[in-house]
């Protein structure tokens, strides 16, 4: 009888040693699936934040605060459990925070709580490359936010047959027309040595603006308006421009909102605003023309 109730209290030991194990099993795979989860999501609104704060970096560390908080309250983030550090020397967003999980099965073995935590870093830097560039060379001249600018001028600002235009990825007028309307598709990179495009185009430029300006859905605006609204050109930036065709040098690159072109014939102009603006594309030490990149760096 002895030895009956021994074995009996060796199974029960057995039976509630595999219970503790399916359990604990079970909670790694649950709990755990639950923190992965959790944790993605806070990744998530982490990076957010740190990306909405670099986007307005450049308008002061009130700013960047004021847009990194509503990111992280409409990514259901308390702003207790935030932290935010912003430098502006260096151009650095930088983000972390903790959250507690409630778990579940994990409850049985006596743990009801995990913490899981993220960390996110944003860079806003120079840009040395871009694709879907406008085929426009516009000469720096200290353009200041929210001005109006010809971007492509008309005859009696032009010189020795240029106006503005540029021949990239071909030369003649339909190969303007396509670049403008839709972005030159190849890569153009600070210190590439590009070919100017002579002559006025003004119906192919008509064209273009046209497609754009009626490409618009969002009603926008030179201070409000989608990442990818067709009025916004990227243009390269140069020095000066040759008589006749000729070779110029891309010293950086510049944004513009298109508000309107005008005239016709030898009188027809583009004309934009000058915008604070971000891109993707090729990171490098080049000067701001007022168009940048953010990246997550981290």
């Amino acid at each position: 009888m002895n030895e009956k109730n021994s074995q009996r209290g060796s199974v029960t030991v057995i039976v509630l040693g595999a219970m503790v194990a399916i359990l604990g099993l079970g909670a790694i795979v649950i709990d755990g699936g639950m923190l992965y989860y959790e944790q993605a999501k806070l990744q998530t609104a982490v990076d957010s934040v740190v990306l909405a704060g670099a986007r307005v970096l450049h308008e002061g560390p009130l700013a960047v605060s004021t847009a990194a908080e509503n990111v992280a309250i409409a990514n259901g983030l308390s702003l207790l459990d935030l932290q935010l550090s912003i430098n502006t020397a260096t151009g650095k967003v930088t983000a972390s925070a903790v959250k507690q999980v409630e778990l579940g099965l994990a409850k049985i073995l006596n743990h009801s709580q995990a913490e899981v935590g993220a960390l996110a870093e944003a860079q806003v830097g120079g840009i040395s490359g871009l694709k879907g560039m406008a085929p426009l060379g516009v000469i720096w001249q200290e353009f200041l936010f929210g001005q109006l600018y010809d971007i492509k001028v008309g005859a009696g600002d032009g010189g020795g047959g240029n106006y503005g235009a540029l021949a990239l990825g071909g030369t003649g007028s339909a190969n303007y027309r396509d670049n403008l309307r839709y972005g030159y598709p190849g890569w153009l990179r600070v210190g590439d040595i590009i070919m100017t495009e002579p002559g006025n185009m003004s119906n192919p430029t008509k064209l273009a603006i046209e497609g754009r300006i009626d490409a618009c859905q969002h009603g926008c605006t030179f201070d409000r308006y989608v990442a990818s609204c067709s009025k916004v050109l990227f243009v390269p930036v140069i020095n000066s421009l040759p008589n006749g065709r000729g070779e110029v040098t891309i010293i950086g690159f510049a944004g513009f909102f298109v508000d309107d072109y005008t005239g016709q014939g030898n009188q027809n102009y583009i004309r934009g605003r000058f915008i604070q603006s971000f891109a993707s594309g090729e990171a490098g030490a080049s000067s701001s023309y007022g168009l940048t990149m953010i990246k997550l760096t981290r």
